[in-house]
């Protein structure tokens, strides 16, 4: 993609965030069914989202990253290169053969249905 094509996929997504008219198809999901690695004759689904959607996304988590700083080292997603498998041999570390209570989250659409105005506010007040 050239610079101007840059530009104006920038202005673009932009566009989106400051007229809160986010195409509901950018977020429509494709699920295909792949085999699990582990288990041949088994088939795990997968989600896959636009290619505009998920550059939007991180757009979206750089711009906060910029703003606020890395993200907390106990926060698993949104970091590259780190998922599941690092969260769990954390967990299984920190406990250390101990008797624990763990609860991981995952909150559906979380990112898409949180209020702007407070992101905004807590931005502003992580900055004074």
């Amino acid at each position: 993609m050239g610079s101007r094509a840059k530009l104006v996929y920038l202005h673009l997504i932009n566009r989106t965030r400051t007229d809160r008219l986010h195409p509901i198809t950018w977020n429509q999901q494709d699920t295909k069914p792949i085999p699990n690695p582990k288990e041949p004759d088994t088939y795990r689904p997968i989600a896959l989202i636009s290619c505009t959607e998920k550059v939007a996304e991180r757009m979206v988590l750089s711009r906060l990253q910029w703003k606020i700083g890395q993200l907390h080292h106990s926060l698993y997603a949104y970091r590259i290169g780190i998922g599941t498998q690092e969260c769990i041999t954390d967990v299984l570390t920190k406990i250390n053969d101990k008797k624990a209570f763990v609860t991981f989250l995952d909150l559906e659409k979380a990112f898409e249905l949180a209020s702007s105005p407070a992101i905004l506010f807590t931005l502003v007040k992580s900055k004074e």
